[in-house]
Formats: C-alpha cells, sequence, structure tokens
C-alpha cells in the first residue's frame, strides 16, 4: 500500500512522472495548466505539490488558485520549467496529484469501460 506522506517534491520526480512505471511506483500523476488547477482546487483533489514559473502565469487566477491550493510549491526559473513542461503553450503551472482510484459501480463489467 501506498504511504500517504508527500515525497520530496523536485523537477526529477516530475520528469520520472513522464513514466507509467514511475506513476505506478509513486501513487503519482501530472497534470499541467491553469484549468487542471481550477479542476483539482475545486474538487479538493489530492494536490502533492505545485511547480510553478510565477514569470509564465497569466493573470491574477493563476495565484490566486496556487494560495487556494494549499499545496507545497516548487518554484523555478523559466527555462527550468520550460524543460519539464510537455504543453506547446505553458502556463506556468505542473500539478504533482496523488492518484485515487474507486472501483467500478455493480453492474458495470470492466471489460466494456474504456476512459
Amino acid at each position: 500500500m501506498l504511504s500517504d506522506a508527500a515525497p520530496r517534491l523536485t523537477c526529477e520526480l516530475v520528469t520520472s512522472l513522464r513514466d507509467r512505471s514511475a506513476r505506478d511506483r509513486e501513487g503519482l500523476y501530472l497534470a499541467e495548466g491553469l484549468r487542471f488547477l481550477c479542476t483539482a482546487v475545486d474538487s479538493r483533489a489530492p494536490i502533492v505539490g505545485l511547480i510553478v514559473c510565477r514569470r509564465l502565469l497569466r493573470g491574477p487566477l493563476g495565484h490566486t488558485l496556487i494560495r487556494r491550493s494549499n499545496a507545497p510549491v516548487v518554484e523555478v526559473p523559466e527555462s527550468e520549467f520550460l524543460q519539464l513542461s510537455l504543453s506547446g503553450d505553458p502556463q506556468g503551472v505542473i500539478l504533482v496529484l496523488r492518484q485515487c482510484f474507486q472501483p467500478l459501480p455493480s453492474g458495470v463489467a470492466s471489460r466494456d469501460l474504456w476512459l
């Protein structure tokens, strides 16, 4: 069983989470951008931490959402953020989230479901 203890949030961890085996081992996954940050904050998703480049954040929304997340923040310079980002239009925030699996509702055959 995975520990609920927060892993040390580093750029190396973020890079490793691009690989499925690392995501499975760590019980974490990545999301990038303000839309995902907004959704995660609103749904109270288990945000382990944020990698942030304040220079790339556009407008006050990003700063507000970062504060509302109550997650640990690692600030990086633009050059480092661009190396971590997989987005063609980076918005200055990468989320590291804990995986949360839910069982399928009864009566739903897993072989009939694609996500």
